[in-house]
């Protein structure tokens, strides 16, 4: 009699396949998203060109949504010379290590002097990399440049009133010109700032301001004409003036109760 033979079951090899067919689309899916092609974003608002002086600060923020960030490099460009400003490399984090972070915060120190680098026009390069497995796993690269000016020098101030009386309770008014235009400029007194304004004269370097004096002013505080320019480089000089202590007149009023009366309820309105 013969034997009768087992039928193998073909569930165990089915499901075999099926695990490997569901890695394989995964692996796929994660390599897919690896291999993404947009780069890094740098935000940066500025003037063009960007006045740079004697210690500027520059805030970066750089951003990647997709594989995150990888590095940053930020240099200076001038008279044919590269001069190194940062280079930062962000850490990984993540699924085996593969992802950066997604927006980061830079700020940027540039001081010319230290450097070596003199005034004039110049070029600041950045170049961001992000996580991307692009480019045989070197990332996408941003890379942008920005025309800049770099400006150590302070503005001139040049007064034309020798000699200003002043008093105390009053005030005095300042004209001066400009070497160079500057966003802020005009007569400090004590801690107060009293801007100055162009537009009076036609040289438009010539800026006129009104300003007051306390009649309590202490002893010894300053005047002073003062303006920094775009590149932040401050000047200040003296104010020449004398100034002195004015007596005002003073007068006493009898005022009786029955005045007081008749126009308080007229106060309260």
């Amino acid at each position: 009699m013969e034997t009768p033979r087992r039928i193998r079951s073909s569930w165990p090899l089915g499901l075999g396949v099926l695990l490997v067919a569901g890695l394989a689309a995964a692996l796929l899916w994660f390599a897919a998203g690896r291999m993404e092609g947009e780069g890094p974003v740098l935000a940066l608002e500025a003037a063009a060109p960007l006045p740079i002086g004697k210690s500027s600060e520059l805030s970066l923020v750089i951003e990647d949504a997709q594989s995150g960030l990888r590095s940053l490099k930020a240099a200076l460009n001038k008279d044919g010379k590269e001069f190194s400003l940062a280079a930062v490399d962000f850490p990984a984090a993540g699924f085996l290590g593969t992802q950066g972070p997604r927006r980061e915060t830079i700020r940027l120190a540039i001081e010319p002097a230290a450097l070596g680098v003199t005034d004039g026009p110049a070029t600041l390069t950045f170049s961001i990399r992000d996580r991307s497995w692009r480019n045989w796993g070197h990332g996408n690269v941003t890379r942008i440049e920005k025309e800049v000016i770099v400006d150590t020098r302070p503005p001139v101030i040049e007064t034309f009133t020798q000699q200003n009386y002043l008093n105390l309770g009053g005030a005095g008014v300042a004209v001066y010109r400009l070497s160079e235009a500057c966003p802020v400029s005009g007569v400090r007194v004590g801690d107060t700032l009293y801007p100055g304004m162009s537009g009076f004269y036609t040289d438009r370097s010539v800026h006129i301001a009104f300003f007051a004096i306390a009649h309590d002013l202490p002893a010894g505080a300053a005047i002073v004409l003062e303006a920094t320019d775009a590149a932040g480089n401050a000047a200040r000089v003296r104010f020449p003036h004398q100034l002195r202590r004015k007596t005002f007149k003073k007068d006493r009023l009898a005022v009786s109760d029955g005045f007081i009366q008749q126009i308080l309820p007229g106060l309260q309105h």
